[in-house]
């Protein structure tokens, strides 16, 4: 994939909520010292700024300083144990010898495996959905810029409807200025359709 295709697939994650057991979500908090929340934090932190998997040998660089084999022979068993047993993380292969690790969720709830009356096994959602840290989210810069443009044509709108009120600027240069404005903030809009799902995702808390 190339770098477009990956921010599109981080983008996809980035809106999916990823089931976790009991024993998978401690892996998740970032606040922790164990190796496993080291390595996710580290892979949050590379993939963000790349927007594309990561090697093992930079997230041994990021976490010990250094990217020597046996500082990756220790990072690829405690991932085999943790995060990719719990699909916290993503295996990829580019070639047979090219391997790297992509997140598989920003947001995850935990669930316990319970049976109902009736015998059938069912997932019971423990606690709220727990998110990573915002500023580990791929959200695209194209995103928060047509945003902030968005924001200023709805102000300039507002000063300009205060303006007519107050007989400041005259019915043609009103209608004029008005047409303009609205033409261009609708291609804003239309351009911030592309992100709809992460508009409403970072709306909310």
């Amino acid at each position: 994939m190339s770098s477009s295709s990956w921010r599109e697939e981080a983008t996809k994650r980035m809106q999916k909520v990823l089931k976790v057991n009991e024993e998978c979500v401690k892996y998740v908090g970032l606040d922790k010292d164990a190796i496993a929340n080291q390595v996710f934090n580290a892979l949050l932190t590379l993939s963000a700024k790349t927007d594309a998997p990561v090697k093992l040998s930079e997230i041994a660089e990021t976490i010990y300083n250094t990217s020597e084999k046996s500082k990756q022979d220790i990072l690829r068993l405690t991932m085999d144990k943790t995060l990719l047993k719990c699909g916290i993380v993503e295996k990829i292969y580019f070639t047979e010898r090219d391997v790297r690790y992509f997140p598989s969720a920003y947001r995850f709830q935990e669930v316990r495996r319970v049976e109902n009356s009736a015998g059938q096994k069912m997932d019971q959602l423990i606690g709220e959905v727990m998110e990573v840290p915002r500023k580990y989210w791929p959200v695209p810069r194209e995103f928060y810029e047509l945003t902030a443009l968005r924001g200023g044509y709805e102000d300039a709108l507002s000063r300009l409807e205060e303006d007519r009120e107050q007989g400041s600027v005259d019915a043609a240069t009103y209608s004029q200025v008005k047409a303009r404005l609205q033409a261009e903030m609708e291609l804003i809009v239309k351009k911030l359709r592309e992100y709809e799902g992460i508009g409403d995702l970072m709306t909310t808390r």
